[in-house]
């Protein structure tokens, strides 16, 4: 093994060497230092290889043949080794980073300062003494304050004496605090203090830990004692940025996790609320940053909170806590830490290469914007900080959420799953205005009237052509190179995707057939690999679909019953969403390895068989959806709000999971699962996201994704049977009798058909076609939960045949809108008409869709509302099956205006040439009509599998004679209704058309009493423009945003906090001083209080 000291001797002769060095060559100077970072990553994966990892083996060395406290003090083990490699790794990184760079403040010293710095930290953690580590502690500070100030403006030099405070200050608490503990053990040597412990069980004692603590805590930035560092992270240069919120504070954490075992239960009670509250108010005051390096200093602080948060937990509940977790507390600590440190660093490195200052200025940019590379790159590093699969912190908060859970420390959970959803806001915001469209405003949530969207602008000459934009240009391409970020991004895959396996094959996830949880990921890095090497995308597509029917040849035959029903939907049904792809041209990096993985993670959903499972694939699930939804030209805001909904819906879930059968557990994840299907009050996210997204995608969202909560609802659906009101709720009120009896499934029925109700009143109004199809597709959605809720076997088998019929007819109709908006450049139906001579296939299926929406005879549409009312009244809902009656006919009157208004009425001058869709658009369409027409001429065909797959969960209440169906109030025999409304429609139309031939006469484009126009200009006025005025004249009040005005409430009651909080940061050296004495104080006077 090699001894550790060869590590501080190599760095410390490399520092007093390079000068002589430089003074030769630069190149050679840059290359001992990069050779030296690298020995120092080398040297630690050298002591893993020797160290027996199984026993956790520690080897203690010793300097100039003395022992403690004579010598140095140094101890190799397995914790110390992880760490030195991740935090010798970002250091490397970053040095690879500052030698992209083309400016001379890089050179000479600097190098020597980056050396300095990594021999401090690497003292930090290996040193067991505490005055040697108070030395480090030192060293490692100098470095950093010099490196703050390199860029020697105003503002670093003013970083760097606020930093050298606030270092003053810890380094006295920390010194005092070592000479207090040696007076009462005799030693500094941690490992004898610890073996002594009991010499400290005092408030003499206590106190000198709590120096040291503090000490430790201030150098960490703790609220509201922080001050100082979101102003060293805002002035620094972000490399410097990096190594403070990686490198510096990783490894003076590491320091505080060493000293842990000295703590009593009430230092560390103070140490864990110091850690939350850094935490959640951190995340608040990232919130509402609009400085991009400062809101990720403040998320690093906030990161580092949590470490310590977890820590103290882990050691203030003792064995009982730990043994709840895989891996133990220093699992978790390394998780978090590595996560923290790869993903932040690179995302530092990130705002430097781009030159991403302000949210603001990147907002009214047209310049800094990330191409391919970066996008992929910033948000990879993105989604690992956020904790998605299958990043190390996705898996560092799954272990300790679920232990928090089972000891029963719900509010401490709450304070990690509430501050983890506000640091993915903010990050996906700063996310999305890198990457959106510059003729993206970022705030589209709904129509946009009277243009759809605006021209593309012309580019200006000053922009990239003049001299100063060309300077400019240059200076961002050359301020850094993109080897840092990508050898982070790549560490930070490569773990994610070891930790997967290795949760895997050590039985915390089942193992099913062949790994396939890991299938989405496989995915993701095959298709990437195609993008680099240009693989053209029509290929990329036909293999995805290729992909996608062997996934469900292999796997689906195993399944039955309600699973069989779901796997037909996500799997078969997106390999036939997938062919309008097919009509694209050029290359769409991404896309194809994105929806693949999004169908794999839908299929691993009814595979799952354990929580974990479940939730690893409903989060990947999430992402991946997530970056198809921010593909849309104007698809940002919507994409965000879809995002913070889902992940919101997710942590429901996840708390939800650990709560058993209770009504608790039913309340949680019925949120989590009401969120996907978008539910009224929680669907504000879903008419942008499935109109703002891509024309030939939002088929998929509206008839795929969204049946994933109602899977869930079937599976779990024996939570939602109890009562929703506890027992002994308002005991002895009358407020009692009137709660009594109500299950969730009454509450999930009045949802359901307000939803159905709400969902197409929306679309009523609506002149954006693609608007009108969302509120539409939540409509339908809300009829299957109502279906659902009835709890009987019409009921179910209803709710799964709109399921099924759903995903045909409504994607059929987004996929023929989708066609028509590639034709017509246009979405507002008012700017069309007359379509039905241009596109007549395309009409045919609008036809046959919106029949099947509506519920008139005989399509599949008419059947779903015989079984829905047949089993309302069963069950005695007689006030739903008239709102959901009611809801029908709304649904008639917006399906109406859009055939009407599309394709009947007059041809549009600029639609004269317009032709039919593509091919490979009409092919989903004409695969749609054939099971439409299918299902609607045999509807056993359909029905007889679901009445099974329902049958082991209910007695059998309807019966067949031959095609009939029979039920308690009536029967419906679908071929008979078929026959009829073809004879009834038939006969007039052949009348029409032979008899009354001559008679019939085309309306002109002036026959205003035939067109029913008043225009004042024909080609500018459309009689189709606020088509239903009265009805929202009269019903208005109805139509009023008020879901959509609770959650901008809720938004801005974070915002207003994280303003007020904003304002103890004045910026003043003076008042961060004050407010670090103070944050001592009162921690001291806490912890006097408990003792």
């Amino acid at each position: 093994m090699v001894s550790p000291l060869y590590l501080i001797a190599m760095l410390l002769g490399a520092a007093f060497l390079h000068p002589l060095i430089q003074n030769r060559s630069k190149l050679a100077g840059q290359l001992v230092v990069l050779v030296v970072l690298g020995a120092t990553v080398a040297i630690p994966l050298q002591w893993l290889m020797a160290l027996d990892i199984a026993t956790m083996q520690t080897v203690v060395f010793q300097t100039a043949g003395f022992t403690a406290p004579l010598s140095i003090n140094l101890q190799v083990g397995v914790e110390e080794s992880l760490f030195l490699v991740i935090i010798n790794g970002g250091a490397l990184f970053s040095a690879l980073y500052f030698f992209r760079r083309r400016t001379r403040e890089w050179e000479g010293s600097v190098q020597i300062l980056l050396m300095t710095l990594v021999l401090g930290v690497n003292g930090l953690v290996l040193g067991r003494d505490l005055f040697n580590l108070f030395v480090f502690m030192e060293i490692s500070s100098l470095s950093l304050y010099a490196l703050v100030a390199t860029t020697k403006t105003a503002n670093s030099y003013e970083a760097g004496i606020k930093l050298m405070v606030a270092g003053g200050i810890a380094s006295a608490l920390f010194l005092i605090g070592v000479v207090f503990l040696y007076r009462m053990t005799g030693t500094l040597n941690l490992d004898d203090m610890i073996a002594n412990k009991q010499l400290l069980d005092n408030k003499a004692g206590i106190t000198a830990l709590f120096l040291i603590t503090a000490s430790l805590l201030i150098e960490l930035k703790p609220f509201p004692a922080n001050g100082w560092g979101a102003d060293v992270y805002q002035a620094a240069d972000p490399g410097v940025s990096a190594l403070t919120s990686g490198t510096s504070a990783t490894a003076i954490f590491f320091v505080l996790y060493k000293i842990t075992p000295l703590f009593g239960f009430e230092l560390l009670q103070v140490v864990a609320a110091s850690g939350g509250i850094t935490f959640i108010f951190s995340q608040l005051l990232a919130y509402k940053q609009d400085s991009v390096r400062r809101m990720l200093g403040y998320s690093s602080i906030g990161q580092i909170g949590l470490l310590i948060l977890v820590v103290a937990l882990g050691s203030l509940y003792g064995e009982a806590f730990t043994t709840t977790m895989f891996g133990g507390i220093f699992l978790l600590v390394l998780l978090l830490g590595g996560n923290h440190l790869f993903s932040k660093a690179g995302l530092f490195w990130m705002s430097g290469i781009t030159g991403q200052h302000s949210l603001g200025t990147m907002r009214q940019s047209k310049t800094v914007r990330l191409g391919p590379v970066g996008a992929a790159l910033q948000g990879i590093l993105t989604s690992a900080l956020a904790g998605f699969p299958p990043f190390p912190a996705f898996w560092a908060k799954w272990i300790v959420i679920t232990a928090l859970l089972a000891f029963g420390s719900y509010w401490w959970a709450s304070i990690i799953l509430i501050g983890s959803l506000i640091e993915a806001a903010y990050l996906f915001k700063w996310f999305l205005n890198a990457v959106k469209s510059p003729v993206d405003p970022g705030t589209v949530h709904d129509e946009v009237i009277p243009e759809d969207f605006p021209e593309e602008p012309v580019k200006e000459p000053m922009a990239g052509a003049s001299p100063a934009g060309i300077v400019a240009r240059i200076a961002r391409q050359s301020s850094g190179g993109w080897i840092a970020p990508f050898m982070a991004t790549a560490v930070l895959v490569a773990c994610g995707m070891l930790l997967a396996t290795m949760f895997i094959l050590r039985g915390r996830i089942s193992g099913y057939r062949d790994m396939v949880l890991l299938l989405p990921l496989a995915v993701l890095v095959l298709w990437t690999v195609f993008d680099v090497i240009r693989v053209p995308f029509k290929l990329q597509i036909g293999l995805a679909i290729i992909c996608s029917a062997g996934y469900g040849l292999v796997f689906l035959p195993g399944l039955d019953g309600i699973r069989l029903v779901f796997g037909l939907i996500f799997i078969a049904g997106s390999a036939v969403q997938m062919v309008p792809l097919l009509n694209r041209r050029g290359h769409h990096r991404g896309l194809a390895g994105m929806l693949l993985a999004l169908v794999f993670s839908l299929g691993n959903l009814l595979f799952a068989s354990s929580a974990l499972e479940f939730f690893f694939s409903w989060e990947l699930m999430t992402i991946t959806s997530f970056f198809l939804v921010v593909r849309g030209r104007q698809a940002s805001g919507a994409a965000l709000r879809y995002l913070v909904f889902s992940l919101g819906g997710a942590f429901s879930i996840l708390a939800g999971l650990f709560f058993g059968s209770s009504p608790l557990a039913a309340l949680l994840l019925g949120i989590g699962f009401l969120v996907k299907m978008g539910t009224l009050g929680l669907h504000i996210w879903l008419p942008g996201a499935y109109a703002e997204t891509d024309d030939d995608m939002s088929t998929f969202f509206s008839s795929v994704t969204s049946k994933a909560g109602l899977f869930m609802l079937f599976l779990l659906a024996g939570l939602f049977v109890q009562e929703a009101i506890p027992a002994g709720f308002a005991a002895g009120t009358r407020l009692e009798s009137l709660l009594s009896g109500i299950a969730f499934t009454d509450l999930l029925g009045w949802l359901g058909v307000v939803t159905a109700f709400a969902g197409a009143f929306l679309a009523l109004f609506k002149e954006d076609i693609k608007y009108t199809l969302a509120y539409s597709s939540m409509g339908q959605v809300g009829y299957m939960l109502l279906s659902f809720a009835l709890m009987s076997q019409l009921g179910w088998m209803n709710s799964l045949y709109l399921a099924v019929t759903h995903l045909m007819f409504k994607g059929m109709l987004f996929v023929a809108i989708s066609g028509v908006v590639y034709r017509t450049k246009t979405r507002l139906m008012y700017q069309m008409g007359g379509l039905i001579t241009r596109m007549p296939i395309t009409f045919f299926t609008v036809l046959i869709g919106i029949i099947a929406v509506s519920g008139v005879p005989p399509l599949t549409g008419f059947g779903a509302k015989w079984m829905l009312y047949t089993a309302l009244i069963e069950k005695g809902w007689y006030l739903q099956a008239a709102l959901a009656m009611f809801a029908s006919g709304i649904a008639f009157l917006y399906l109406f205006r859009l055939i009407h208004v599309i394709f009947l009425g007059q041809l549009k001058d600029e639609h004269r040439t317009v032709t039919e869709a593509p091919i490979w658009m009409l092919i989903p369409q004409v695969v749609g009509i054939a099971g439409i027409m299918l299902y609607s001429m045999y509807p056993s065909l359909l029905l007889k599998p679901l009445e099974a797959a329902v049958a082991p969960f209910f007695e059998t209440t309807i019966s067949w004679d031959g095609y009939t169906v029979l039920s308690t109030l009536g029967y419906w025999n679908g071929t008979a209704v078929m026959y009829v409304t073809m004879g009834v429609f038939l006969v007039p139309l052949l009348w029409l058309l032979i008899v009354q031939r001559k008679n019939t006469q085309k309306v002109g484009q002036f026959n205003i009493v035939y067109a029913a126009e008043r225009p004042y200009r024909p080609e500018t006025t459309h009689f189709g423009y606020n088509f239903f005025a009265p009805y929202e004249k009269a019903l208005g009040f109805l139509h009023k945003p008020l879901a959509t005005r609770f959650w901008y409430r809720v938004v801005s009651v974070a915002e207003v906090a994280g303003s007020m909080v904003r304002k103890l940061y004045t910026g003043n050296i003076q008042t961060y001083a004050l407010w670090i004495v103070i944050y001592t104080s009162i921690l001291l006077s806490i912890l006097q209080r408990g003792m």
